[in-house]
């Protein structure tokens, strides 16, 4: 069992539970995150000051999931791009979050009536998302950059930079912006994310997360 700081001066145990669907990669290719300073948060952390957190060797899967639930979700409203079947929303919900979720396939909506969230997710397009301005305090995105990174004769939506446009215009200032990236997208997200004006969170050998800088 692997711990990590929270806030300053104290830790966590991450614990087992299985929160989020599993990835299909290995453990070395899992987010870790190096000790390099800390930032300021928003209010959206309590106005806490977060440290980066330790490399850690055995970073697994679980201990991510619940990295996520004990040092990055907020309050306010969640938004998944790319969410399929709707296991992340459910979950999300189910915890008490205000989860949404879009997806440019039509082939779920059974599957969202039988988890009781078709209200919370949308067929749509990455691009020219539904939402108010500001109206998210975080975004996630699982497996997903394939198909933005791609070109259209690949199946991909080949315009990431609206795409990134998009997350800035729906996402709150202070919120935050989580690629769980296919590995070997790592430059890509790092180049798109400095030209709209997003400011590195934790990152290491691949990108972890982003916090949208005031504009």
């Amino acid at each position: 069992m692997s711990e990590v700081k929270k806030g300053i001066g104290h830790k966590v145990e991450l614990t087992d539970h299985l929160l989020f669907t599993p990835l299909s990669v290995t453990k070395d290719e899992l987010l870790v995150v190096s000790p390099q300073g800390s930032i300021r948060s928003s209010q959206t952390y309590n106005d806490q000051v977060l440290e980066r957190f330790p490399l850690l060797v055995d970073f697994t899967i679980e201990d991510l999931k619940d990295l996520l639930y004990e040092q990055i979700l907020p309050a306010g409203p969640i938004l998944e791009i790319g969410c399929g079947s709707g296991v992340l929303i459910e979950t999300l919900r189910k915890s008490g979050y205000p989860a949404y979720g879009i997806e440019i396939l039509d082939t779920f909506g059974d599957i969202w009536r039988a988890r009781n969230i078709d209200q919370f997710c949308f067929i749509g397009n990455a691009e020219n998302m539904p939402g108010v301005n500001n109206g998210f305090t975080l975004i996630i995105t699982r497996a997903f950059w394939d198909s933005a990174f791609g070109t259209v004769e690949e199946g991909g939506l080949n315009n990431p930079f609206e795409i990134f446009k998009e997350m800035k215009r729906v996402l709150k200032t202070g919120g935050v912006f989580i690629p769980l990236a296919e590995r070997g997208h790592e430059d890509n997200l790092e180049l798109y994310a400095n030209k709209i004006g997003f400011k590195g969170l934790v990152k290491s050998n691949k990108v972890f997360g982003y916090i949208k800088a005031d504009s």
